[in-house]
């Protein structure tokens, strides 16, 4: 105890010493967990909760921090506040020219950066000269500073994320009243880069029933107009691509607003959707909303004493935070293949037995742990159980979508569904290619496929893997990038991969059958290939008219040539994804491809974030 203070000037010694070791102990925890949401806002379902945990994690660490200042000197005392947010904001500072090196939390392989070793240096030397000037500094203004950045901190990254997800949050659309209920149900299943062209050689190596996808046609020469979901989804959904005239952030709400969910509500359809991801133009208007699968690797509620349950993601901002506050010098060792010393210790869970499915060697296998990113298990887990609350499903009125994670990484899974530990994107493919299958036995056997419009699609291509080698496909041969569009390709550095791979990267799975009312063909016929030049984005229309009966046929149109928007990921100072290389110069970077399957560079379109 401070014996020589009264107890009144001992309370404003504590406050005062408490209010620097809670500024550093709240923009270390607050702020990069804030950091580490916006980063990934979509594939996080609850960022409120998150920001809550780390917000009461932050003011018990202050609490606990008082108590232990009260029993210390006065000088271990003020040693201690002063190193904890000296270090915490050297730390910070030094992101801006040290950055972790990690961004969107996408493969389950991500890992920091390593830094070099004047960075260590200026870590240790930047701590002590922080420490320095504040122990030259008047206490009680130290206690001000510190308290005045503890309410910055909770005010500019706590307060904005619960008002952003309570104000104005989105609401379904209100079907139209109308006469005639929809006479079938239409299926939208999205696998997440999916390599289009390849099915074919799937369906071989799975040796699948010739008779699996009668009644299909598969546009062979469908193209996404985005190499990337998180544009990819919004465009196909809504129809549309980026103009200049809206920030990207606007774009991907507009998508949210408007889109074919509201345009199929508003013909009487009843909508929902199964995924993990948050799309745009898929939740904020689907009437039901499943965002779990049916096992997370995180906690369960009942030892959170009932909170909500906090998916694995939870363990992997941990690590991030852990690795955050660690030294430079060593965070590329702590956060590795997508995970850090938190979930390799603390999130690793025994997996259940599979629910359904496939017949399976689990059974008899003994326990398996896993820990990490554990997405691509999640979803075939809710796969199945979306396959299994089909028999409640009415035979007409309904559109379901339904975004599965493979192919995928992390690969974690076998052309089965097994969890193995370790697989590739090949055999993932093959696993949603037999997902597929099982999803098509499943409305034949409830008898809801003869009738309904299904649409089988994957959200992009890609570029890894055998879809790289154009394994099975021979008729990737039309594919003509002449040297210079080439060249720019290069010069974007997507991935690295020259412009066939880009080709590849841009192929997307879509595949097709029609409903009942339409003539063009029926569901005894075997699968037809159609390798006319298709793009995702005109999903939307063709859904319309096959809804409307606009067109007897329902073919889906084709295109003499298509625009795609090509660039790398990355932020410009509001944190916005922007599809450009060259960020000071504001270029959307636009190809296109003709129906021969040359590539062309059009004239860069300039644009600005508002």
């Amino acid at each position: 105890m401070w014996k020589a203070l009264t107890q009144k000037s001992l309370l404003a010694r504590i406050l005062q010493l408490g209010g620097a070791a809670s500024a550093g102990i709240f923009a270390s925890f607050l702020l990069t967990a804030y950091l580490i949401i916006s980063g990934n806002r979509d594939d996080i379902n609850s960022p409120e909760l998150f920001t809550a945990y780390f917000l009461t994690a932050s003011a018990v660490l202050t609490v606990l921090l008082l108590l232990l200042l009260w029993i210390l000197p006065l000088n271990f005392a003020k040693f201690l506040a002063f190193g904890i947010v000296s270090y915490a904001l050297v730390a910070l500072a030094l992101d801006a020219v040290l950055p972790l090196g990690i961004s969107e939390l996408e493969t389950g392989r991500e890992s920091a950066s390593a830094a070099p070793l004047w960075g260590s240096l200026l870590q240790i030397a930047g701590t002590l000269g922080l420490m320095g000037l504040l122990w030259r500094l008047p206490l009680p203004l130290v206690g001000r500073l510190g308290w005045t950045l503890v309410a910055l901190v909770v005010a500019t990254t706590a307060i904005p994320t619960f008002v952003l997800q309570d104000a104005n949050p989105p609401q379904a659309a209100a079907a139209a009243p109308i006469d005639n209920k929809p006479s079938y149900n239409i299926y939208h299943v999205v696998f997440d880069s999916y390599y289009g062209p390849w099915l074919q050689h799937g369906v071989n190596e799975l040796e699948l029933d010739p008779d699996t996808f009668s009644g299909f046609t598969h546009y062979r020469g469908a193209r996404s107009n985005y190499w990337y979901t998180r544009y990819s989804y919004p465009s196909f959904m809504s129809g549309t691509t980026y103009e200049s005239t809206m920030t990207i952030t606007e774009w991907r709400d507009q998508a949210e607003r408007d889109s074919m969910i509201t345009d199929l509500r508003e013909a009487g359809f009843r909508t929902s959707y199964w995924g993990l991801l948050k799309s745009r133009g898929v939740v904020g208007t689907a009437d039901e909303v499943h965002m779990e699968g049916a096992e997370f690797s995180g906690l369960a509620s009942a030892e959170l004493s009932g909170l909500p349950r906090v998916e694995s993601e939870f363990y992997t901002i941990l690590d991030l935070w852990a690795v955050r506050a660690s030294p430079v010098g060593l965070r590329h060792l702590l956060f590795q293949e997508g995970s850090g010393p938190i979930s390799r210790h603390f999130a690793q869970k025994t997996l259940p037995e599979p629910s359904g499915g496939f017949p399976s060697s689990a059974n008899d296998r003994e326990e398996i742990r896993i820990s990490g990113d554990t997405r691509s298990y999640r979803s075939f887990q809710q796969f199945l159980l979306f396959l299994e609350a089909e028999q409640q499903r009415p035979p007409t009125g309904d559109y379901v979508h339904v975004h599965v994670q493979p192919p995928h990484a992390p690969y974690q899974l076998d052309r089965e569904g097994l969890y193995i530990g370790e697989s590739s994107y090949n055999e993932q493919l093959l696993l949603a290619t037999n997902m597929m299958s099982m999803f098509v036995e499943r409305l034949k056997e409830l008898d809801h496929f003869d009738n309904s419009f299904i649409i089988l699609q994957s959200d992009h291509g890609n570029v890894s893997g055998a879809a790289t080698e154009f394994r099975g496909d021979p008729e990737r041969d039309f594919i003509t990038i002449d040297d210079p569009t080439n060249a720019r390709i290069t010069e974007m550095n997507l991935r690295g991969a020259d412009g066939r791979k880009i080709d590849a990267r841009f192929s997307a799975l879509l595949l097709v059958k029609l409903p009942a009312t339409c003539v063009a063909q029926g569901v005894d016929e075997p699968l037809r290939l159609d390798s006319s030049l298709t793009q995702l984005k005109d999903l939307r229309e063709f859904v319309n008219q096959v809804v409307s009966g606009e067109t007897a046929d329902c073919k889906f149109p084709s295109r003499e040539f298509l625009d795609i928007q090509l660039g790398m990921r990355q932020r410009n100072a509001q944190g916005e994804m922007m599809n450009a290389q060259e960020l000071g110069s504001g270029e959307l970077n636009v190809f296109r491809i003709g129906q021969g399957g040359k590539w062309e560079i059009l004239p860069n379109t300039g644009f600005q974030f508002k």
